[in-house]
């Protein structure tokens, strides 16, 4: 099954959130697995280095645009949580996330996020991952280079090159919550309530 950009996005996001104070992740290769609510996306390997977190932060940033506020921080040890605000198609989303580990080894992180109103659907969701060290990056794969679940490979970096202002999108679509509510009364005019 094939990633779409925003659902790749959106497992990046989380990691990238923190790298305005880098954890310091070992560079290499690192398999990466992923649950959302519970259900596994898959264990996903990556090449990974510091300039490449750095280079997935500032492209996140831009690619969110003004959708979302300043990212708050805190770290405590190896502990790092971070919040993160937004405003989705009129739906204020919050997304907290925990990030622990050794780094050199494993960490994991957890990232619960609230959408308000729910939007699509989507109202809470918990993401977690669990990431493992393998080793040197394989023969030819340059940090950045990602194998999904389904063995497609891409480079995480070239693909958030090529995503368009989200954070202008987002902020130009129409609020949600009025559309749902447009669509519920078409509904009930077409079924004669």
């Amino acid at each position: 099954m094939k990633l779409s950009r925003v659902a790749l996005v959106s497992l990046l996001l989380p990691t990238a959130a923190f790298a305005t104070d880098l954890p310091p992740i070992r560079s290499g290769l690192w398999a990466v697995e992923s649950t959302n609510d519970g259900r596994s996306m898959g264990t996903t390997k990556q090449c990974v280095d510091k300039d490449m977190l750095q280079d997935l932060l500032s492209s996140s940033q831009k690619m969110m645009g003004g959708a979302c506020e300043e990212m708050e921080l805190k770290r405590d040890g190896s502990t790092y949580r971070s919040t993160v605000r937004c405003t989705i198609a009129g739906s204020k989303m919050v997304s907290e996330s925990e990030m622990s580990g050794d780094f050199e080894k494993e960490y994991s992180t957890v990232t619960k996020t609230t959408m308000t109103p729910p939007m699509m659907g989507m109202g809470n969701t918990t993401q977690t991952t669990s990431a493992k060290f393998l080793g040197d990056c394989e023969a030819g794969m340059k940090p950045g280079d990602t194998i999904l679940p389904d063995g497609q490979r891409m480079n995480v970096l070239t693909m958030m090159e090529s995503v368009p202002d989200m954070g202008q999108m987002m902020k130009d679509m129409p609020d949600m919550s009025k559309l749902q509510e447009q669509m519920q009364k078409m509904q009930m005019q077409q079924s004669g309530q």
